[in-house]
């Protein structure tokens, strides 16, 4: 604020009033608020983190990943941090740091969660070997994706359904066949990979 001292006398005809004035300037630390803590963006668009922040004087912003000392790349300095293109790897936390030369520092911390489409193992087999009258035969379907996908088999052009992994309690020959690892998530399209299962005996 500004602040004028005046001082005068009874006695306008003998002296004028003198004044002198000067600026009240307030140092205070950072304070940082986070508008949105947890962003969710699907894999390849871009995100844009924010702290906002209120000091005296202005602050110096820097991003940071917990964990990783080195500064994060790119608009540093900014209250806004833009990934312009994201990838499963950018998921996790990230903190801005806000530092003016006044005790203590601001911080603030923003989780990124980056959602991907199922993905079933590449290195799946296309045809499994099963023993006629074996006991206990099992098929795991390995598959990545966020949100975590529903992972269910089922024969192959029928709605014959199994759970994950696929299980029967005694092979027969009748188990012979195409099967389908179907795997899904909210917002994506399913993903299947076919399994041949050849019972031998």
């Amino acid at each position: 604020m500004n602040l004028t001292c005046r001082a005068s006398q009874p006695f306008p005809e003998i002296t004028s009033a003198q004044e002198s004035w000067t600026i009240l300037r307030v140092h205070y630390p950072p304070s940082v608020a986070v508008p949105i803590a947890s962003v969710h963006v699907i894999e390849g668009d871009s995100a844009d983190l924010t702290c906002l922040v209120d000091s005296n004087p202005p602050a110096t912003i820097s991003w940071t990943r917990p964990g990783r000392p080195a500064l994060l790349s790119g608009n540093i300095g900014q209250k806004t941090f833009r990934i312009p293109s994201t990838s499963r790897q950018d998921a996790g936390t990230y903190q801005c740091t806000a530092d003016n030369g006044v005790a203590p520092l601001g911080m603030g911390t923003v989780t990124l969660e980056v959602l991907y489409p199922p993905l079933i193992d590449p290195s799946m087999d296309d045809k499994v070997t099963a023993l006629s009258e074996d006991d206990d035969f099992s098929l795991n379907c390995l598959v990545d994706g966020n949100p975590k996908p529903k992972v269910t088999w089922r024969r192959k052009n029928t709605k014959l359904y199994w759970k994950n992994p696929l299980r029967f309690h005694r092979v027969r020959y009748d188990v012979d066949g195409m099967y389908q690892c179907v795997a899904t998530s909210d917002g994506f399209l399913e993903k299947t990979k076919d399994v041949f299962i050849d019972v031998v005996g």
